[in-house]
C-alpha cells in the first residue's frame, strides 16, 4: 500500500509539472499553424488554483510572437495576455481558446519601414514618400509632385476605429512655405488609414503611442 500510494504520489507530482509544459507547447503549434509564423510563439499558461491543471484546465494565457504579418503590415514584439480564461482541456485540444468571461490585451511595435511599405503598395492620399516616427514626432517627406519642391508634414496619428490608425497632416509645408489647410486636400496631403485587419482574440484597437522608429499599438476586449 505504501509503495503504491508514494508511487501515486510521484505519478501525481510528475503530471503537475509537466502538464503546463504540454498545454504550452499545444497552443503554440495552434498559434503557429493559425497565424502562419515563422516560428512558435512562446506560451504561458496559469491557473488560480493550480491543481486544475492536471485537468488541462487554465484561466490566464499569455503569449508572446516575435513578428506576425496582419493585411501587409509587420507587427513585431506582439505580446498578448488573455485574463479570465475559462478554457478545459478538450477545448484546449481543439485549439479553442475563446473561452467565457475572457477578457485579451494586445501590445505591439508597427515599425516605420513596414508602414512605408504599405504607403507604396497602396498608394495611398500621402502618396510616394517616407514617413519617419520618432518619440516626440511623427513626419512625413517627399518631393511635391506639383512644384518639384521638397515637402513635409507633420503628422497626428491616433485610433481610427477597431483595426484601423488614422495619420492626419497638422502641417504641412512646401519649399519652406507652410500650407493652408483648405489646400492640403488638394495637394494631395489627405488624411492615411493604416488597416491592420482582425486582430487576435477580437481584441480591437485603443491607443497607439510613439516609439523610436515605430508606433505602439495596444488593443483590448
Amino acid at each position: 500500500m505504501a509503495t503504491a500510494a508514494v508511487l501515486l504520489l510521484v505519478v501525481g507530482i510528475f503530471s503537475y509539472l509537466m502538464t503546463p509544459n504540454l498545454i504550452e507547447r499545444w497552443l503554440a503549434t495552434n498559434l503557429q499553424q493559425e497565424y502562419g509564423l515563422a516560428r512558435e510563439p512562446e506560451v504561458e499558461v496559469s491557473s488560480s488554483f493550480p491543481p486544475e491543471l492536471l485537468l488541462g484546465r487554465v484561466d490566464r494565457i499569455q503569449v508572446h510572437m516575435d513578428r506576425m504579418v496582419q493585411e501587409g503590415v509587420l507587427l513585431r514584439d506582439v505580446r498578448m495576455d488573455l485574463r479570465g480564461v475559462d478554457s478545459s482541456l478538450p477545448s484546449l485540444l481543439r485549439g479553442d481558446l475563446e473561452g467565457e468571461n475572457r477578457t485579451a490585451f494586445l501590445r505591439a511595435e508597427v515599425p516605420e519601414a513596414s508602414i512605408n511599405e504599405y504607403l507604396q503598395r497602396h498608394g495611398l492620399e500621402l502618396g510616394s514618400g517616407e514617413i519617419e516616427i520618432r518619440p516626440d514626432e511623427v513626419d512625413y517627406r517627399r518631393v511635391d509632385p506639383i512644384s518639384g519642391s521638397p515637402a513635409s508634414a507633420s503628422l497626428d496619428v491616433r485610433v481610427g476605429g477597431p483595426h484601423t490608425v488614422e495619420v492626419i497632416p497638422k502641417r504641412v509645408t512646401v519649399a519652406g512655405v507652410a500650407l493652408p489647410s483648405s489646400l492640403r486636400g488638394l495637394l494631395s496631403y489627405g488624411s492615411l488609414k493604416l488597416n491592420l485587419g482582425e486582430l487576435p482574440f477580437g481584441t480591437k484597437l485603443q491607443s497607439v503611442e510613439l516609439s523610436q522608429d515605430a508606433l505602439i499599438v495596444r488593443a483590448a476586449k
